[in-house]
């Protein structure tokens, strides 16, 4: 994993829900960076709490846009990325990006294609999920086939 060898000490990961300009995404993650975190967390291609933003009701993230700001936020802020994706077309867009950590989240959790293109995609590289832990272990062998 790219952290094992570049941090040797715990692991904080703290971000928003969904980033919603590039200057909200620049601010917590210095805001963030500055209080430890090893790992800024936001999502891309999601919503998030707040039902409107920008005059724009039922928020879903702001996408491929949002992916390039936490890939150039990676970058300037020298801080790792985890980001969320719902897709195969959306891992693919996480992967040429270069984003560190690419998210299944636990809604995605029984969609076997995506796990599946998911494993030829980033080829057992740094990946997280969030589910229940009897989902992650059972799903684990659609990311791994050693698990």
């Amino acid at each position: 994993m790219r952290h094992a060898g570049r941090y040797a000490k715990n692991i904080l990961i703290a971000g928003p829900c969904a980033i919603e300009s590039k200057e909200q995404a620049y601010e917590i993650a210095g805001f963030v960076k500055k209080y430890g975190a090893t790992i800024f967390r936001a999502g891309a291609y999601k919503g998030q709490n707040r039902p409107v933003v920008d005059g724009k009701p039922e928020y879903l993230g702001m996408g491929d846009k949002g992916v390039e700001i936490l890939a150039g936020l990676q970058i300037d802020l020298d801080i790792d990325v985890a980001c969320d994706m719902q897709s195969v077309r959306q891992a693919r867009v996480l992967k040429a990006n270069g984003i560190a950590y690419p998210q299944v989240g636990a809604r995605n959790m029984d969609s076997l294609e995506l796990l599946r293109q998911f494993r030829k995609i980033f080829n057992n590289s740094n990946f997280t999920i969030q589910s229940r832990y009897k989902t992650w272990i059972t799903s684990t062998t659609n990311i791994h086939p050693t698990y």
